[in-house]
């Protein structure tokens, strides 16, 4: 007997002193050198960058991590101590370790191998996990990693105060979804700041760090909902809440508010274009900055409330104006052409990675045919079906695209901007990339020729067609029949109002087509520009964002600049690391009185011209200035509405120029228009907009108010029509008598 307890007490010193000097060896870096008490003042994880609308509001974020930092003081007590209920009921007694924990994890976990028993981890060690992370030492990676992290958790706890390491600790947790930080955590579930946390909000934040895959509340809701209440419990236990508070909490929904601050998110194409711009303009500074680590601020100039106005308008309209444009093409749809199909297909990825692998034609073929199930697109959100490759493609080009931009025209800040209708699934950024013939949205800059040679609004031009024999017989006529009387003289006034392509030819034909480019240019088109009879009807191909900034320069006192996305950058100890600078400014060759003239005749296409269905079908009485464009075979639908403090440009149209085959559905009037009289819907809901809205230009003087005090049309007399000898009259009659008996309607040029 007393042999068995002297070799029980030797066995104890025995494994006492392979304890002690496995200690040793993990102190002193046998399984690796530890973090010095340097690295722990430079505990510095790697931070997201925000992007911030002109409030200072987030809309976006660049990460490698999705980490937010925030500071102790801004962490609700609730949130604490539900961290503490859970996780570490004796944070405020230890040094670091809980002895308590730690037997259990030693006997439990280590001898009998339970691994369910728990990890035993402090708040501390856990800190020192999320900062540091884990090695693999094979069989030995349990004892090892627990020591490391003794270690440094009492080390962590000598250098650093309580406080400090809660906040440590909220800043490097990792969530689900690449999350890291409380304040991530609660902008991506909750959408709001983490101040902002109710007490049932904290507890299935808590609640998720258990594992937080398995908890993820988007993902597994019933079971992250009974975690919380786990957390409730617990914070009921250590009378950190009443019984009352309990029970309320208990019955609370999981209430999530789900928000993606990515490129795949809310106003995707600014972040994506904003990433671009910041990575330009951060090369260029002294210091050397990480986009997606430094935790840098970008400051823009994007308005989030008007954005989300513009796409909820976008939603709203394109769902709709969807099917019109799918029930026009239902008996022979052009995106399921078996020949477009494979040449879309051909430049897919799927099919790249297929050839690559040495596939032939047939055997890619096939390869498209496979079915499973795929995410594709749609208006009510994305839908999961079971479809081939082809059937996917199919459904992806089918869809009419759009870019929208809205512009503060004295500052040049971009306070909305869309460059598609999906980020995710459609990435390419019309309002950027995709040039497109403007159409009838050009012609304001037709007339601001015409008035600049000292043509006025009441001056009349023949409504007679012409006929370019030099262009292969084109003969551009006007949308609407009514509007093709070659009898009847038209004001100039009339002619913009109505768009009518007729009196635009002449027009040009008068003013001069080089004169006509002259002035373009000075109002701030930088693209080429074709020496063409056709630029009075618009044929010119730009992109949205270059028009918007033409139109800012209009109503800004003719004077053109360049657009802004960001207004400054900030680092992460707050110093501003860059600013936007001054705008540069140039007059165009347009004169005040001649500016006045156009915005009054463009105020007249929304009293009584092609977009007067803003005032009587959407109510809106503001002091519009405006313009609708249609492209050849409506393919382009354009809308530009300006308010003296706000330009908008609009542009609706398929990314393949398959048009509408129908002009009453696919002009600009009804494809375009809709989404800015929508957005302004909106913006007259909220008060914040009140003095936007109301905003008037400056009234026009008495001289300007004469020229526009005339008849829109004057018929001519009876002597000239009886003896007009003109063929093109002649046609016109036969063309005339045609359409009566229903056998004849082609119009080559829409509005």
């Amino acid at each position: 007997m007393k042999k068995a307890i002297k070799y029980f007490f030797f066995g104890l010193i025995g494994i006492g002193f392979l304890v002690f000097c496995f200690y040793l060896s993990v102190l002193y870096g046998v399984f690796g050198k530890l973090p010095s008490a340097g690295d722990f003042e430079q505990i510095n994880q790697a931070e997201a960058t925000q992007i911030l609308d002109h409030e200072s509001k987030l809309i976006g974020k660049l990460y490698k991590f999705d980490r937010q930092k925030i500071k102790y003081t801004k962490l609700p007590k609730h949130l604490i101590d539900a961290l503490i209920a859970t996780e570490d009921a004796r944070f405020f007694e230890h040094n670091g370790v809980d002895k308590e924990s730690l037997l259990r994890v030693l006997f439990k976990t280590i001898i009998l191998g339970n691994s369910s028993s728990g990890g035993g981890s402090t708040i501390t060690q856990q800190l020192v996990k999320n900062t540091f992370g884990r090695e693999n030492h094979g069989t030995l990676s349990i004892p090892v990693v627990k020591t490391k992290e003794i270690i440094l958790a009492k080390r962590i706890e000598k250098q650093f105060s309580k406080e400090e390491i809660l906040e440590l600790y909220f800043n490097t947790v990792p969530f689900s979804g690449n999350t890291y930080g409380i304040e991530s955590a609660s902008q991506k579930f909750f959408n709001k700041t983490t101040q902002q946390l109710q007490l049932h909000e904290a507890a299935l934040l808590i609640g998720t760090l258990k594992a937080n895959h398995s908890y993820n509340p988007k993902l597994f809701p019933e079971r992250s909902k009974l975690r919380r209440d786990v957390v409730l419990t617990q914070l009921r236990k250590y009378n950190y809440i009443s019984e009352e508070q309990l029970e309320v909490s208990l019955q609370k929904p999981l209430g999530l508010n789900l928000k993606q601050y990515n490129q795949k998110s809310f106003a995707g194409y600014f972040v994506n274009e904003v990433e671009s711009r910041a990575k330009d303009i951060i090369k260029n500074l002294d210091e050397d900055y990480n986009l997606k680590t430094d935790g840098l601020k970008i400051y823009t100039s994007l308005d989030s409330q008007l954005q989300e106005y513009l796409e909820n308008a976008i939603q709203a309209h394109l769902k709709d104006l969807q099917m019109a444009f799918e029930k026009g093409h239902q008996s022979n749809p052009p995106w399921e052409n078996e020949v477009f199909l494979t040449k879309q297909a051909n430049k897919t990825s799927f099919v790249k990675k297929l050839k690559k692998k040495g596939m032939n034609d047939a055997q890619i073929k096939d390869s498209l045919l496979v079915k499973s199930n795929r995410t594709i697109f749609g208006w009510n959100g994305s839908e999961t079906a079971y479809i081939s490759v082809l059937d996917s493609l199919a459904h992806q080009l089918k869809f009419l695209s759009t870019s929208q931009v809205a512009v503060h025209p004295q500052t040049g800040d971009v306070k909305a901007y869309v460059g598609g209708i999906h980020h995710q699934f459609f990435p390419r950024n019309n309002l950027q990339k995709a040039k497109r013939q403007v159409g009838s949205t050009f012609k304001p800059i037709l007339y601001a020729t015409a008035l600049q040679q000292g043509f006025t609004p009441c001056d009349y031009f023949s409504n007679k067609p012409i006929t370019y024999t030099n262009l292969e017989g084109w003969q551009p006529k006007n949308a609407g029949a009514k509007e093709n009387d070659p009898y009847t003289n038209i004001a100039l006034k009339e002619a913009l109002a109505k768009s009518l392509n007729t009196i635009s030819v002449r027009l040009i034909e008068e003013v001069g087509i080089q004169e006509t480019i002259e002035m373009a240019k000075s109002m701030g088109i930088t693209s080429s520009i074709e020496t063409t009879p056709s630029l009075a009807l618009g044929t010119l191909e730009l992109t949205s964002f270059e028009l918007a900034k033409v139109y800012a320069g209009l109503v800004n006192n003719n004077t053109f600049g360049d657009l802004s996305l960001i207004l400054k950058i900030e680092n992460q100890q707050g110093e501003i690391i860059y600013k936007k600078p001054k705008r540069n400014l140039t007059k165009s060759n347009l004169s005040a009185e001649n500016r006045s003239q156009l915005l009054e005749m463009m105020k007249l296409v929304v009293k009584d011209g092609t977009a007067n269905r803003l005032k009587s079908t959407y109510g809106l009485n503001y002091d519009i200035a405006a313009k609708t464009g249609t492209t050849q075979n409506n393919r382009d639908g354009w809308f530009v509405g300006l308010l003296p403090e706000l330009v908008f440009v609009s542009w609706v149209g398929h990314p393949f120029e398959f048009g509408f085959t129908s002009t009453h559905v696919g002009q600009g009037a009804n494809s375009a228009l809709p989404i800015y009289a929508k957005t302004l819907q909106q913006m007259s809901k909220n008060s914040a907009y009140t003095a936007v809205l109301n905003q008037r230009f400056h009234p026009i003087s008495k001289d300007i108010q004469d020229n526009f005090d005339c008849s829109t049309k004057k018929r001519e007399g009876w002597l000239k029509r009886v003896f007009s000898k003109d063929e093109e009259e002649r046609k016109f009659k036969d063309e005339e008598k045609k359409k009566k008996k229903g056998i004849f309607s082609i119009f080559k040029k829409k509005d």
